[in-house]
């Protein structure tokens, strides 16, 4: 494109500077706005991990007690997608032919396919457990920040109000019972 243009001399420094600072302008527009929604990431980690205490906790083991129905879901969705092709199906549940799920859906299917996506990476399944229930917190605060931009509230308070839904109390109950209803984004 460049160099189907003639130009020497003065104007072809100032056409080239003048490229180049609407090139910086257009990139610096788009950082900006995505500036604030990294930064709301990194302050949720951050509070999550002073939260919970994870520089001295192994994510190979449960960061909460299992329990009851934790336990179910535990053994029904991250171990049976570790060991299975997919939930549906589990051998090592049920007696004498596996466990069938198919008459009982599951609703969130990206948190399922996370899970899945993770088992890639790992066959620990407290490890991937952990992953997914401690990812959704900063998952929760950017779509709630994200709504409430879109709503036209100023970004100070929405960072507030998303961080404030993030952390409220019906997250840390259904950590360890129902993880999957933890995610509410």
């Amino acid at each position: 494109m460049y160099r189907e243009r003639k130009i020497q001399g003065a104007p072809a420094r100032a056409f080239y500077l003048e490229t180049v600072r609407n090139m910086l302008n257009w990139i610096r527009r788009r950082c900006a706005r995505h500036w604030g929604y990294s930064g709301a990431a990194v302050f949720c980690c951050l509070i999550l991990w002073t939260l919970y205490g994870l520089w001295h906790v192994d994510l190979r083991f449960p960061i909460v007690s299992l329990g009851g129905d934790a336990l179910v879901n535990q053994a029904l969705i991250f171990k049976a997608l570790v060991d299975n092709p997919w939930y549906w199906d589990n051998s090592r549940l049920g007696a004498p032919f596996g466990l069938n799920l198919r008459d009982f859906p599951l609703p969130d299917l990206a948190v399922l396919g996370t899970v899945k996506l993770l088992t890639v990476f790992t066959k620990n399944h407290n490890l991937i457990r952990n992953l997914v229930v401690l990812g959704g917190f900063p998952l929760i605060t950017l779509t709630s920040l994200y709504a409430m931009k879109r709503l036209g509230v100023r970004y100070t308070i929405a960072l507030s109000a998303s961080l404030l839904y993030a952390f409220s109390s019906y997250h840390h109950m259904r950590l360890a019972p129902h993880a999957l209803l933890a995610f509410s984004y």
